[in-house]
């Protein structure tokens, strides 16, 4: 009778915690704002569906499906990341330099850059100064692309390097295989 007694509280115990960790789960996805509006939708979809309460899903059992279908939307949309078809802009004004330029480094980028912004260039407003700036941010170039938009100097170079990359696909295309 005794072991019974040991084996039912640690039944138990264990009941208690895994309702605890479950409680505080449901805590956190409740939060969770986008979490939130789809199992919002997912019970007004059974209730306009007249599915009887006894046969619904649980608040519980909502949160899960909500956070599946999360992570199954997130995944599919990030494997289409990195796929933008349109350049920014200072992008394509980068371009139109390498075209110019095709041996233009970094440096020279950014004195052209800073050369058009004092002459009053109507994509490149302005690049900040290191002085200007308080601890811990980041130098930025200021442009305009349908509104004011900044973009890190520290990325110029990558930018510079696709500019390049484009402009040498365009100079030499590839043959078709025979």
């Amino acid at each position: 009778m005794q072991t019974n007694l040991s084996e039912l509280a640690k039944i138990n115990k264990w009941n208690q915690e895994s309702w605890l960790k479950q409680t505080e789960l449901l805590n956190r996805r409740i939060t969770d704002e986008t979490l939130y509006k789809i199992a919002v939708h997912y019970i007004s979809a059974e209730a306009a569906m007249l599915t009887p309460v006894k046969y619904m899903k649980s608040l519980e059992q909502v949160f899960v499906h909500a956070d599946f279908s999360r992570a199954t939307f997130q995944a599919d949309f990030s494997s289409k990341g990195g796929k933008v078809a349109k350049a920014d802009a200072l992008q394509r004004l980068i371009e139109k330099l390498v075209n110019d330029q095709p041996q233009i480094d970094a440096h020279q980028l950014m004195r052209e850059l800073r050369r058009m912004a004092k002459n009053g260039h109507p994509v490149v407003l302005a690049l900040d100064q290191q002085a200007s700036l308080l601890p811990g941010e980041t130098r930025k170039v200021h442009f305009e692309d349908n509104g004011k938009r900044t973009a890190p100097i520290s990325g110029l170079k990558d930018r510079l390097y696709r500019a390049k990359k484009k402009n040498r696909a365009n100079r030499f295309p590839r043959r078709p295989a025979i």
